[in-house]
């Protein structure tokens, strides 16, 4: 509903017969009995029925809306319909591991070149001192990397 008024123009009026309209669509045939029910506080009758067929509804145990077809505009929507083809979606995808990285972590050009080529990224001050430690009995040993093993073990 938009404004109090249905999208599908109900209730439809109370017809004697069904017969055509000057556009050429069907006015149902909807006969006043008299009867109406309240559903969900709105009092409904006869005009709030969607057209349907008894046999249809029974074979198939489900609610089919049946309407006639016999204006030139109807028979053009329902061809449309049965030429249109399946569904289509247009999808693209993207492989792309830099544009991945910049989303994922918005690194500027001057910080991606800096971390390429290995420059530190932050200092730490004061620098750290190794203290020297030796254990009792024990001596610390300070040798020359390039030396072999034999001169270190001497």
């Amino acid at each position: 509903m938009e404004d109090h008024q249905c999208k599908k123009f109900f209730p439809k009026p109370f017809q004697a017969e069904t017969t055509l309209s000057e556009d050429g669509y069907p006015l149902y045939q909807c006969h006043d009995d008299g009867r109406r029910y309240e559903v969900h506080g709105q009092l409904v009758d006869n005009r709030w029925i969607v057209p349907y067929n008894l046999y249809l509804s029974v074979k198939y145990d489900c609610h089919i809306n049946v309407k006639c077809a016999a204006h030139v505009h109807s028979i053009k929507y329902a061809f449309k319909y049965v030429h249109k083809g399946g569904d289509r979606a247009t999808v693209q995808f993207h492989e792309n591991e830099i544009a991945n990285y910049v989303d994922g972590r918005h690194v500027g050009p001057l910080e991606a070149l800096w971390r390429i080529y290995h420059y530190p990224v932050h200092k730490q001050e004061p620098s750290i001192t190794h203290l020297q430690i030796h254990l009792p009995g024990q001596h610390m040993v300070l040798f020359n990397p390039e030396d072999s093993p034999e001169t270190i073990r001497d």
